[in-house]
């Protein structure tokens, strides 16, 4: 029985795309096989760049983590690596593939700047908001947007929403590391003239953190990118954006978010042009840690009536994410959805939420069909 490599990784990531490591480390497993002591004695790693291949052979039987074997990677570097193993006995695997590139690894990559909205009052939750440009190219080819934000941001290029991750660029310590995303964007963008907006939010970053902390690492959220095509900058984040509002009226991680639907049926209009932050004094990484996605959609398994005439919807487990409405609501002001893990004397049990709103609610006269909460999630049943 042949044994063969089923799949080469790239210092433990998903993919080898966006990788923010200049000498990254390889690691390949093998697939299940019905041969018996077979042990790797040895490997050969081929790397093409640029058009150029050079191989590397070693005698060991690591697979995990080995060592870059070539000279350093460059930012926007990219390159394709086969990997073959060969065994004690002397069997040799078929060849397997895999393909990296490189993001931006120094601080000088970044033409952009921190934008940010008009300033808001710092004791009250801040409200979200758009910041918009529109931009011109010849070729679609090679087309990335690398992005990061004080808070947090979701962008839309020509009306479709980038990439599939959450609650980006994640939480961290904002005085020393913020992270940021790589998008492969060829596909949103069309030749001639493009639009993009990117949403908003003060989650971790100016957001309340434990009973009564705002601001923790600054007042102001702001967004920061750039977009690339062909390994030329064709738009920067900087005073030429414009901001714009948000449907979202308020969106927190302890308390939610309220939205007015209204909005979505109206016209933007520019309210001013974007103000430029400090650059961030935090390194900027590529993110390492896994992206936050949907991964399930579960379906309420009952309908409740509590005493006290309130519906709840139980989903038949504890679960982190938050709900969807699948239909247009036109009836009625509002709605307004709680959330929590248990029931108290048959109503919502809302007690162990001490100062958390965890709401979701909407203000109705707008399309509803298919929202769901931008910049928050919900621990509930």
């Amino acid at each position: 029985m042949t044994v063969r490599i089923a799949q080469v990784s790239i210092e433990h990531h998903e993919s080898g795309f966006g990788i923010a490591k200049s000498r990254p480390r390889l690691s390949w497993r093998f697939a299940e096989t019905d041969a018996k002591n077979w042990i790797q004695a040895a490997y050969e790693i081929t790397i093409i760049r640029k058009g150029v291949e050079e191989s590397h052979t070693k005698k060991s039987a690591c697979s995990v983590l080995v060592p870059w074997p070539s000279r350093p990677l460059r930012s926007r570097e990219s390159a394709s690596i086969r990997v073959q193993a060969t065994g004690e006995d002397g069997t040799t695997t078929p060849w397997a593939e895999a393909s990296l590139e490189v993001a931006l690894l120094e601080p000088t990559d970044w033409s952009c700047s921190m934008i940010s909205g008009p300033p808001r009052d710092p004791v009250l939750p801040k409200r979200p908001f758009r910041l918009r440009k529109t931009f011109s190219i010849q070729s679609t080819k090679n087309a990335r947007l690398y992005a990061t934000a004080f808070g947090i941001y979701e962008v839309t290029i020509n009306g479709h929403r980038v990439g599939d991750q959450l609650l980006t660029p994640g939480w961290t310590s904002y005085d020393y590391h913020l992270n940021y995303q790589t998008y492969d964007i060829g596909r949103y963008l069309k030749v001639g003239e493009n639009e993009v907006i990117a949403h908003v939010a003060e989650g971790w970053y100016a957001g309340r953190l434990g009973k009564t902390n705002r601001n923790v690492w600054g007042e102001r959220p702001g967004f920061m990118g750039q977009v690339e095509v062909g390994g030329k900058v064709v738009c920067v984040t900087d005073s030429t954006w414009s901001h714009l509002a948000s449907h979202v009226l308020e969106s927190e991680i302890y308390n939610g978010e309220v939205v007015d639907t209204n909005y979505l049926s109206t016209v933007d209009h520019a309210l001013g042009p974007a103000e430029i932050l400090p650059f961030p004094r935090a390194q900027l990484i590529s993110s390492e840690a896994p992206p936050v996605r949907r991964v399930m959609e579960i379906k309420p398994i009952e309908l409740i009536t509590t005493p006290t005439g309130k519906t709840i919807l139980d989903f038949g487990q504890n679960l982190v994410g938050h709900v969807r409405i699948e239909t247009d609501l036109r009836q009625g002001s509002e709605l307004s959805f709680r959330h929590a893990e248990v029931l108290e004397n048959g109503e919502l049990g809302v007690r162990p939420l001490r100062t958390a709103l965890a709401r979701a609610a909407l203000k109705l006269g707008g399309p509803t069909k298919g929202w769901e909460p931008k910049f928050t999630f919900f621990g509930f049943r």
